[in-house]
């Protein structure tokens, strides 16, 4: 509502008073890559951005019943301190998926070893 009622500036704003995080903050190449997501952010524009938004607070998983009956190989990718995406979640999901491996990393280092994890596991699936 914030957002759509004072636009994306607000929205950057609210946003900059809030603690960011720390796996990012840690090293002035994390620092740079998190406000590049805000220059992503702006270049969506106030309607997808407010839509996006909108549909990830409305969005759920399906129930854990549901989930134990996917057997595709399922990578799951976390990071510690991750408020939007706990690590509970990514536990709970490696716990409940038949076929899937978690990776939850420290440090900002270890998100940017995300694009090799990515491409080891689907070499391994076309394998």
């Amino acid at each position: 509502e914030n957002s759509r009622a004072g636009g994306l500036e607000e929205a950057m704003r609210v946003a900059a008073a809030r603690t960011r995080p720390p796996i990012f903050m840690a090293s002035e190449k994390g620092r740079r890559l998190f406000e590049v997501g805000w220059s992503t952010k702006m270049a969506m524009g106030l309607k997808r951005y407010c839509d996006t938004l909108e549909g990830a607070a409305l969005s759920d998983l399906p129930p854990k019943d549901q989930l134990k009956t996917i057997e595709l190989p399922t990578l799951i990718l976390a990071w510690k301190t991750d408020v939007q995406h706990p690590v509970e979640t990514a536990k709970m999901l490696h716990a409940t998926l038949p076929n899937s491996e978690l990776h939850i990393a420290s440090t900002y280092e270890e998100i940017e070893d995300f694009p090799r994890l990515m491409t080891d596991f689907l070499r391994r699936c076309t394998e």
